[in-house]
């Protein structure tokens, strides 16, 4: 939960995450490790096993569910559209990365891929991953990209306005 804690308890452990594999190690000059993982699903610890010297957890995997209710298909639809609006406001991204994203038909997946395109808070990356329901975490995804798109807003009349009283 505080990633500046080195020696975290369980309590100091979110209860959900990602089973993750690691794909490649990198050990870079001063003594850093640089890991890069794939995440392959959802899981929450069920309990906790040894301790020393690693905890060991037993998990249970969530499985995502592959139907499509209209729900389903319209929060998708939504997301995905506010995130169209999102890429062209905040230019942070390449248009080519949106391209990618909005041909991914699982709802899960398409949630899960755009939140990690997004700068998101600890608070609200772990509200979607708790999100183990797809209807909740796309209407979940939803509010944030509504909240960000009126954020890019602000930061974008707020520019303007200091540019006019610059040029005046």
């Amino acid at each position: 939960k505080d990633a500046q804690n080195d020696n975290p308890e369980p309590e100091d452990i979110f209860q959900v995450g990602t089973v993750a594999e690691i794909k490649q190690l990198l050990k870079l000059p001063g003594g850093t490790i640089r890991v890069l993982v794939e995440g392959l699903h959802r899981a929450e610890i069920v309990s906790y096993g040894e301790m020393d010297p690693y905890y060991q957890v037993e998990i249970r995997e969530f499985e995502e569910p592959q139907g499509k209710t209209p729900e389903v298909e319209a929060l998708t639809r939504t997301a995905v559209s506010q995130f169209e609006q999102w890429v062209k406001l905040s230019k942070k991204i390449p248009p080519e990365t949106l391209v990618s994203v909005v041909v991914v038909e699982e709802p899960g997946r398409l949630a899960d891929l755009i939140a990690s395109h997004l700068s998101l808070k600890v608070e609200d990356k772990q509200a979607l991953l708790d999100a183990v329901d797809v209807k909740e975490r796309l209407s979940k995804l939803c509010d944030i990209l509504g909240r960000e798109m009126e954020i890019l807003e602000l930061e974008k009349k707020i520019n303007v306005r200091v540019r006019k009283q610059m040029e005046k």
